[in-house]
């Protein structure tokens, strides 16, 4: 299951590159009028490719989340394995769906991959083109201050509800605007929802006692000792 992961990166990596090369154009059309009615069209080419970019970085996020689930399942699965509580039968089949789903979404992420480098190799060509100079320092700064600001899921990127958080980032309501924020929980460490949980844990509320709710890693036999807090359509008020 982690195979996909480094294909996940390179793809967000050339998508990065991309952009940083994109945004280095956009703003050096700005700096000059005459020649951004001259170059209309490329900027309008720019643009194009720019929601491109912004379309296919929600798919990635959609696969994301896709390899999160089967993390999960996979998980359970071994320890009903462990537990006794599967035939081999069951097993088996449980395991050949999750290796199905798992081609399917390398497949996916290798189309994903293939698209960013060629708009990577676009922009480099009309950059080339147009005798464009090597960005400055300042056209850097405000594209990494750019890129912080977009990321999707990382700590003050804006959000509707969790679901659109990374793992271990809420989304909470701030005066007039939703951002993430960053909790990353350990195991043992009270919660709320399980967004505030780091990665791969889930936020448990014990049925017996007066134990408020933690982060743990899910068992098979959960369900009989407690619920999950795990509403990802939900935000925090502050």
């Amino acid at each position: 299951m982690n195979e996909n992961l480094p294909l996940y990166d390179r793809i967000l990596g050339d998508m990065r590159a991309t952009s940083f090369l994109l945004v280095s154009l956009l703003l050096l059309f700005v700096n000059g009028k005459e020649r951004q009615k001259s170059l209309k069209s490329l900027k309008t080419q720019l643009n194009q490719i720019k929601d491109d970019i912004e379309l296919k970085l929600s798919r990635l996020k959609s696969l994301r989340n896709e390899i999160r689930t089967l993390n999960q399942e996979l998980k359970l699965n071994n320890e009903k394995e462990m537990l006794r509580n599967v035939t081999i039968s069951e097993s088996k089949g449980f395991k050949k769906r999750i290796r199905n789903k798992i081609n399917g979404i390398q497949k996916k992420l290798r189309r994903l991959e293939k698209s960013f480098r060629k708009h990577k190799k676009t922009v480099k060509d009309i950059k080339k083109h147009n005798g464009l100079v090597n960005t400055t320092p300042s056209i850097i700064q405000v594209f990494e201050a750019q890129k912080n600001r977009s990321r999707p899921g990382e700590h003050n990127s804006p959000c509707s509800t969790h679901n659109e958080c990374k793992p271990g980032h809420c989304c909470h309501k701030k005066k007039d605007e939703n951002k993430c924020v960053k909790h990353s929980f350990k195991i043992g460490e009270g919660c709320e929802d399980s967004c505030s949980c780091e990665t791969h844990l889930h936020c448990f509320k014990p049925i017996k006692g007066n134990i408020k709710a933690y982060c743990k890693e899910a068992r098979a036999d959960d369900f009989m000792r407690g619920n999950y807090r795990n509403n990802q359509t939900s935000i925090f008020l502050d």
